[in-house]
């Protein structure tokens, strides 16, 4: 006969507890990643208003007067150049936006573009595994925290920045996966990978200016892979669209006389070149010493990381791991053009929050390598690294806040004072507030609205006004220009 006895042992002694540091690393990286996903959002809500900054007046708000005044150009100002970039996709996203809600809202397009970011996080993920690794959340905390930086406010804050370099990121590296992909498949299931390849890259060469360069990184895929036939449509097809891209192209006074600027300003453009890498490694320090002292780390990382490509290249990586040695190579070239571009203005914009997002893709890229590796060597300098990202991540949700909200009470109050007075005090560089002014002038009384928006916010900020100081690395107002 079978008697039940109740237990002597307290409910806690009979819970189950793993006692294995594995365990609890997991439990710690998938609490971590929440943080830092939560904060990403929390300050993208909080900060993302209705009102245009920077580029945002002649990117979005003079496109749409030009595309409302001019249906018979409509396809030419879609393609039309803005500064040194074609952007197709920002415009596209402005007249959706425009369409639905029946006046551009700057704030529903910031939320949209990050769309984006969460597309481009997948897609990494998709890439790593690809790879050949195994992912979990202690793995996937570093890529988090990279992709997900509040430092990069620059890019999710401004419709300009967002919009343009996340679909750029996201089709780069699309373009590598599907032509990664084509290797597996035969017949038709080639054709389409290579059809998709073609159209990811088209969409990161009509984003922005770097995203051409995903034509090149194809290239020496298949020239990897040893896929000539196919590398001769991919080149046929890269030259009719960068005769497409070139049409009625004028050079900008950044991209003017190669030669010249090389030899004027060949050592800034080492130093960004050398420092871009560990760009994302930056904290918003608003104390001097502790600001160069993190650019020397930055430097640091940076050089290494230049080094280190140049192992993997002369001991034939490439050969081995052709997905990820392209990978790197690809985002690599990425840092040479936008040193070689922004030369002329100083190294220090190499550690604009715009860049940031495109520097952590070439960390991301090394960081698969000792990830594919995995020895004792390779799990040192992970653990080391993922160390330093959450110091970074700790540093920066400390300090960013405090300069956003700053910012924000600037946009706020500037854009107030010029509805009322036309003051030349619009979140803009000064050469711009002139036109900046003219543009919000034509499409305030039918394009962009935002009086009703702005007597709320004011309100707040009168309620919780922000202390007032501003870091070397993050300013309040545009630290530049493209």
């Amino acid at each position: 006969m079978l008697i039940l006895t109740p237990s002597s042992l307290s409910w806690r002694a009979r819970i189950h507890w793993p006692n294995t540091a594995s365990f609890w690393t997991t439990l710690l990286s998938i609490v971590l990643i929440v943080i830092a996903l939560t904060s990403y959002y929390w300050v993208l809500n909080q900060y993302a208003i209705n009102v245009p900054v920077s580029d945002d007046y002649q990117a979005t708000l003079q496109f749409l007067l030009d595309y409302e005044a001019n249906p018979a150009r409509r396809f030419d100002l879609l393609l039309g150049q803005h500064n040194e970039h074609r952007i197709v996709v920002s415009r596209l996203l402005a007249l959706l936006n425009y369409s639905l809600l029946g006046e551009a809202n700057f704030r529903q397009l910031l939320l949209w573009q990050s769309l984006f970011l969460a597309g481009l996080l997948w897609a990494v993920l998709w890439f790593i595994r690809l790879c050949g690794v195994r992912l979990s959340p202690q793995r996937l905390l570093p890529l988090v925290l990279l992709l997900f930086s509040l430092n990069t406010w620059e890019t999710y804050l401004f419709v300009s920045g967002g919009s343009q370099s996340y679909p750029a990121l996201l089709g780069m590296t699309l373009t590598l996966i599907s032509l990664h992909q084509l290797q597996r498949g035969n017949g038709w299931s080639q054709v389409r990978w290579l059809g998709i390849g073609t159209a990811c890259a088209v969409i990161a060469t009509f984003s922005f200016g770097c995203g051409a360069l995903a034509w090149a990184g194809g290239l020496l895929l298949l020239l990897l892979h040893q896929r000539w036939y196919v590398c001769l449509v991919w080149l046929v097809s890269a030259a009719l669209i960068m005769i497409a891209y070139l049409h009625g192209y004028q050079p900008t006074t950044l991209s003017q006389q190669p030669l010249t600027l090389l030899r004027d300003h060949g050592s800034v453009f080492v130093r960004f070149a050398v420092s871009f890498p560990g760009a994302s490694f930056q904290v918003p320090w608003t104390n001097p010493t502790l600001w160069q002292l993190n650019l020397a780390i930055c430097y640091a990382i940076g050089l290494v990381s230049w080094g280190y490509f140049g192992y993997l290249t002369l001991s034939g990586y490439a050969r081995r791991h052709p997905l990820v040695y392209t990978f790197i190579a690809l985002f690599f070239a990425v840092d040479l053009l936008i040193a070689f571009s922004r030369c002329r203005i100083g190294v220090n914009t190499a550690f604009n929050s715009r860049y940031q997002l495109l520097s952590a893709m070439i960390t991301i890229g090394l960081y698969t390598t000792f990830l594919l590796r995995d020895v004792p060597t390779s799990r040192a300098v992970i653990s080391f690294g993922r160390l330093g990202l959450l110091a970074v991540f700790c540093l920066t949700v400390y300090y960013q806040p405090q300069q956003l909200a700053l910012q924000h009470k600037q946009k706020i109050t500037g854009l107030i004072s010029w509805l009322k007075h036309e003051t030349a005090t619009l979140y803009t560089s000064s050469e711009l507030q002139t036109s900046s002014g003219r543009i919000l002038k034509k499409c305030r009384a039918r394009i962009y609205k935002p009086e009703p928006d702005l007597i709320a916010l004011q309100a707040a900020i009168n309620a919780d006004l922000p202390r007032r100081y501003i870091s070397q690395s993050a300013p309040a107002h545009p630290a530049s220009r493209r």
